[in-house]
């Protein structure tokens, strides 16, 4: 799988035909009650049945923080006694232990089999080929020429159609609804919180699709089973590419100006290494004059240098100064990539689509 490729991050699904066994590693949770409450409150809803009879709590539930899945048995809105029986899984962590590059279809399919054993050896005997998708994660790693917080300022004005954008402190940016969400959020960051070593990975961000319904599974991609989606996987990036593009793609940028992180350091080590004493005054100095430079008011600039110290002849070392300043200025311009936001969503979106 090529580094940038979409992939699969984590999906949950709904087991259809399953059984528990007598010595399932599943604990119940019983529900919370109050002397005025009726017996069969106290006693909770039916789970499951056993050798010994019904199993009847608030629901059931079985984390595995090793091979990074999770059960979920609770009761269902649709029926006496009926429960659903939910299975979510961080597909490429489940082998490895990390999700930093997502799962390309051989990793699922073998993802998915592995949890099908796993659920065996807990007590869950199923076949998860006929598993309904009930929420599915595709993501994508962008590796861009900018760190993440160049890229804020633009993310912060896209507007998603039909979503609310959120903006999550030190996570990154989310354009969702019920049905579905668009993630940005900076990679490395978020692997750095979890104590992951990120020293040799390139600057990643990562944009990830959503589908947090079965219902809109089966809308997006026309997947209702896990054999659905081994079998159609190719078409992903269709759908991937059609949601992302809707939200975040759909207008163009400002030719904004955007002064990108690296500029600023290597303006600043520009001073440093002339020998500087006083290098953050001199760049912030050159910072401003180049301003003056690009909106055309040098001349301006000058004549009123001359004017304030009441002549040309008063101002000759002004005018030295100015020149050196100037020069200074024009430095640090050339050190800029004078980038825009119109370049950045260009960017982002040829690493989104590229193939």
């Amino acid at each position: 799988m090529k580094a940038n490729s979409l992939g699969i991050d984590s999906i949950n699904l709904g087991l259809i035909d399953y059984r528990i066994t007598d010595d399932t590693h599943l604990q119940v949770q019983p529900v919370t009650w109050s002397p005025s409450e009726s017996e069969i409150e106290v006693k909770g809803w039916e789970l499951w049945r056993c050798s010994g009879g019904e199993v009847r709590g608030a629901k059931a539930f079985y984390n595995d923080e090793v091979r990074n899945f999770n059960v979920s048995l609770k009761p269902s809105a649709y029926g006496h006694n009926a429960t659903n029986l939910t299975v979510q899984m961080s597909v490429p962590k489940h082998l490895t232990g990390d999700n930093y590059q997502p799962a390309d279809v051989h990793t699922t399919a073998e993802s998915l089999a592995s949890l099908g054993r796993a659920l065996d050896e807990i007590g869950i005997k199923t076949n998860l080929d006929n598993a309904e998708i009930v929420r599915l994660d595709m993501t994508r790693n962008l590796h861009t020429s900018e760190r993440f917080e160049d890229y804020e300022p633009l993310l912060s004005t896209l507007k998603g159609r039909r979503t609310k954008q959120t903006k999550y402190v030190n996570e990154g940016f989310l354009w969702g609804n019920r049905q579905q969400q668009v993630t940005a959020y900076d990679k490395l960051k978020e692997m750095v919180s979890r104590k992951r070593d990120v020293k040799d990975l390139p600057r990643t961000l990562r944009l990830e699709h959503r589908l947090l319904k079965g219902r809109k599974v089966r809308d997006a991609t026309g997947f209702r089973t896990s054999r659905d989606l081994l079998e159609g996987f190719d078409s992903l990036p269709s759908v991937y590419e059609k949601a992302v593009r809707n939200q975040l793609f759909r207008d163009s940028a400002p030719e904004t100006p955007q002064i990108s992180t690296e500029d600023f350091i290597n303006g600043m080590r520009h001073f440093k290494e002339s020998g500087s004493r006083y290098w953050l005054r001199d760049y912030l100095m050159a910072m401003g004059l180049s301003s003056v430079i690009g909106s055309g008011d040098m001349d301006r600039l000058r004549d009123s240098v001359i004017e304030v110290a009441g002549g040309r002849q008063n101002a000759s070392r002004l005018l030295v100064t100015l020149e050196s300043a100037k020069r200074d200025a024009l430095t640090v311009k050339s050190l800029s990539r004078n980038r825009t936001h119109a370049d950045l969503l260009r960017e982002l979106e040829t690493l989104a689509f590229q193939p």
